[in-house]
């Protein structure tokens, strides 16, 4: 199974979108947002939510930071609440902190559509708490947070197909030589398309996939119905 993902060319100079694992230090000048954030006047979800940060992270900057964020936004503000151990990572870097979760996402069992399902649900919100911080913070370019995004997309998608092959070879419309590397020898190849293709997804994006199957392939036993 090729893995999702374009040739992306461009001419002249282009930056560098590493993503490199750099200590999470601040630089007050970057932050989109450096607005103190009082308990005096916020709800009291608000106010544990702020209390709970301080909790969490020692950085006093970054406390603010993140007061900033989940004050003005209420979807971060969830994921702030929800994934705690995602912000204590980000204190240690967030390059990391993502590494975790697309690694977490390439050992995940793959034989439980339902589990699977659920591991996809939970990286996209992690990853983009993650995201969004290295992003609002100003630490992460708009190439290098197109990059994070599609390195995540393509960790989702891996992880997906490996449950549908996993689960065509248990219905038999497919024979898979290794089920337990069901992407070896399976005759399947994913092209991703648009922003995806071009590593340059952003925070709105779906993504575009074009699946080819070899009839021919060993782990195909009816042609017929690998191109239906």
């Amino acid at each position: 199974m090729s893995c999702p993902g374009g040739d992306h060319r461009h001419s002249g100079a282009m930056e560098d979108t590493t993503i490199k694992p750099l200590p999470f230090a601040f630089d007050e000048a970057k932050l989109v947002a450096p607005v103190p954030i009082s308990l005096v006047g916020l709800h009291d979800t608000d106010r544990d939510l702020a209390e709970r940060i301080d909790g969490l992270v020692c950085d006093l900057k970054l406390q603010e930071f993140l007061k900033a964020c989940s004050s003005l936004s209420p979807y971060l503000a969830n994921l702030i609440e929800r994934y705690p151990d995602i912000v204590v990572a980000c204190e240690q870097g967030v390059a990391s902190a993502l590494d975790t979760i697309l690694q977490q996402l390439a050992d995940h069992p793959f034989d439980q559509p339902s589990h699977v399902a659920s591991a996809l649900r939970t990286a996209k919100k992690q990853g983009a708490l993650l995201i969004a911080i290295a992003d609002l913070g100003g630490w992460w370019s708009a190439l290098q947070v197109g990059e994070a995004m599609t390195r995540l997309a393509d960790a989702c998608v891996v992880l997906a197909v490996r449950a549908c092959l996993f689960q065509a070879h248990l219905s038999s419309r497919l024979v898979l030589a290794d089920p337990a590397n069901p992407e070896q020898g399976c005759g399947l190849t994913i092209v991703a398309m648009g922003k995806h293709g071009a590593r340059e997804l952003n925070y709105s994006s779906d993504i575009d996939l074009i699946a080819f199957i070899a009839p021919d392939a060993a782990a195909v036993p009816d042609a017929d119905e690998a191109v239906a």
